[in-house]
């Protein structure tokens, strides 16, 4: 039954593709710029490349450690969040829903930091800073187009690189204790709401390593 209704869901995302006509300025077909109409893929000169950075926010991290300290004394998390930029090139594809591909690739850092308390005989504190950087190769698969709005479909993946800093240097703690996945993924969706035909705002949602929202902005040149 769950089947039927993530294909329901997915052939109705799908079906909205490039369904409503409608008049320039249309993000379909970026007049100005990248001059890329979006449901045909007709190319009228433009590049097709597009910058997002963002703000991702709350961290999957959290649930991680939360998982292997939270039975500690004075256990506590505390969140940054992630900063990063996406660059995209859209291509020629297959065909509805898959007729616009994104390519491109995604670098963001991550900041939290976690405290804690051991105490096998005498108590000894711990304040461990985190800073993740992450390099992934992403795909975007737009299935949404109407006037002023782009809806599409993410998958990303590639690595993390985790680096911790102990404020107390008499503990143990370093690198090697590391918990946190060495390989990076993140399956979601999101959209562009376009206040020109060259800028856009970005909200997309998603699960996978760092923010599950991300917000943020787009330029296309």
């Amino acid at each position: 039954m769950n089947k039927i209704i993530y294909l329901s869901l997915s052939l109705f995302l799908t079906s909205c593709y490039c369904f409503n006509k409608v008049s320039k300025p249309d993000v379909r077909f970026l007049s100005q710029g990248p001059k890329i109409d979006l449901c045909n893929m007709h190319d009228k000169g433009g590049n097709a490349i597009q910058i997002n950075p963002y703000f991702g926010f709350p961290l999957q991290e959290k649930m991680i450690i939360n998982s292997h300290y939270k039975q500690f004394t004075n256990f506590q998390f505390q969140q940054i969040g992630q900063f990063g930029i996406k660059t995209e090139k859209y291509i020629h594809f297959i065909s509805v829903p898959f007729k616009t591909l994104g390519l491109g690739i995604d670098v963001s850092e991550s900041f939290f930091s976690f405290k804690y308390q051991e105490v096998p005989i005498a108590p000894i504190s711990n304040f461990i800073k985190v800073n993740q950087t992450r390099l992934m190769l992403s795909a975007s698969f737009i299935s949404l187009v109407q006037k002023n709005l782009i809806g599409y479909f993410s998958l990303q993946g590639g690595k993390n690189i985790t680096n911790y800093h102990n404020s107390n240097s008499t503990s143990s703690y370093n690198n090697s204790q590391n918990i946190l996945p060495n390989i990076s993924y993140r399956i979601g969706y999101g959209m562009h709401y376009y206040i020109k035909n060259l800028y856009a705002f970005n909200l997309e949602v998603g699960y996978g390593n760092a923010g599950y929202v991300r917000m943020g902005i787009v330029k296309w040149f």
